[in-house]
């Protein structure tokens, strides 16, 4: 069913694919850390602001 199958060759991919891993996890490493916080927070700030305006605009409609 699963054939026949060199280890040694084996061995090859699954270390190139740990190393892959490895220069994945350095470059997430690299990443700013938070920049998904403040996407985060400035969408959902919009959202807020979308469902109830704020005070200043208050008595505003908005045009669409």
């Amino acid at each position: 069913m699963f054939g026949s199958f060199n280890p040694d060759e084996l061995a090859v991919v699954i270390a190139d694919k740990i190393k892959g891993y490895h220069r994945e996890a350095e470059l997430e490493g690299q990443l700013p850390k938070h920049a998904l916080r403040r996407r985060m927070a400035r969408l959902l700030r919009a959202w807020a602001e979308a469902l109830e305006p704020a005070q200043g605009s208050k008595g505003r409609l908005r045009e669409a």
